[in-house]
Order: structure tokens, then sequence, then C-alpha cells
């Protein structure tokens, strides 16, 4: 059965496990915006209603990630694989859903009808995943993927690959316009950032 839209059967996956080193070492997602909301909450806000379920991929800060009321997975200690090792932990979950709607924790714009859009472009015998571009850029980190691919991954993984592109592109993708909400995109690597995300609100 293809994803529905409405989210049913969705799992939200936020990868917040990141060492966000342009930050300081900061832990991104309890980084606080100007209105003194952490970067997690207006996540959140927006993922929630379009999923059925939330994970949050944490490394640290565990417990006070669990307060959101998302359950909470881990990489394996001291992983090298960047955020394939989160995507990975979350199809470990045994209370997964069929799909995976993945995005990262340091975008608090990201489009509210994010599930909308890539099941609507969703071949349901063919596609494995299907993943946002803004209309600059491939945007990997924000995309819908089935939560079957665990030993794809893995394989990939054990053959030294990392880039979550490149991983996709090996896979029967759709790529899904959102060119008309290209700033939805914006996330925050820096503390300049930050100030811009605060003076746009």
């Amino acid at each position: 059965m293809p994803p529905q839209s409405s989210g049913q059967g969705i799992t939200g996956l936020i990868l917040a496990g990141g060492k966000a080193r342009r930050m300081g070492g900061n832990d991104k997602g309890l980084y606080k915006l100007a209105d003194h909301r952490p970067l997690i909450e207006h996540v959140l806000a927006r993922l929630r209603p379009q999923v059925e379920k939330i994970l949050i991929s944490a490394n640290r800060n565990r417990e006070h990630y669990r307060q959101y009321g998302g359950a909470i997975v881990s990489d394996q200690k001291d992983s090298p694989w960047g955020p394939l090792a989160g995507i990975a932990s979350a199809m470990r979950w045994p209370s997964l859903g069929g799909y995976l709607l993945v995005c990262p924790c340091d975008a608090p714009q990201l489009p509210l009808d994010l599930c909308q859009r890539l099941c609507q472009h969703w071949v349901a015998d063919e596609t494995e995943c299907a993943l946002a571009h803004d209309g600059n850029r491939l945007q990997p980190l924000f995309c819908l993927m089935r939560s079957t691919l665990l030993p794809k991954i893995n394989a990939y993984l054990n053959t030294g690959g990392r880039r979550v592109d490149q991983f996709m592109f090996g896979l029967n993708h759709q790529v899904v316009d959102f060119s008309d909400q290209s700033s939805a995109f914006l996330n925050i690597n820096t503390r300049e950032q930050v100030h811009q995300i605060d003076q746009a609100d």
C-alpha cells in the first residue's frame, strides 16, 4: 500500500544526534530562538500534525528530549556514520509504521505539507524513497522512506558509504519539487543563521 498523505502508518523521525561543531558543540535541537523555544519544539509543532507517531534520534540529553512525547532512539556508540546511523536506529524501532518521514532538528520552518507532497509523488509499487528539492539544491534529509530499507542501509554503511544523497540515488527514488517553499529548508548551522530566522519571524 502506498503511503497515505493523512500520515496514517507514517512515523516522523527528527534527527537530533549530530555533534554541531559549527555551533560550538552545543546540542542544536535544544538551541533557543528569540521566542525562548528550542529548535526541537518548532520542528515538532510542524511535523507532529503530519504523522501518526514521532521518533527523535538523540545521542545526548535523551531525558530532556523524552519530555516532548516522542520515543528516543540512539546511534551505536561512537558511530561515525552520520545521519544514516540515526535512520538505521529508527528502523529498528519495534513500533515503526510502514514509512518513515525524516527531517533534521535544525529546520524550524519545515514545510507544513512535507508529508502530503512526498506522498503525492509516490509510485505505489516501485518507489523506495521520495526526497525534497528546494529549487536550488537537493534536500535529502527531508524525505519519506519505506521502513523496510534497513538491510540496504546496513549494506551501504558496511561498504564505507556515508552520504545520504548517494545512498538514496541507489534506490528507486522520486525527487519532489518544493521550489515554492525554498526558505522552509533553511537549517541552523551557525549563530548568524539563528539571527536570520529570528529576523524573519
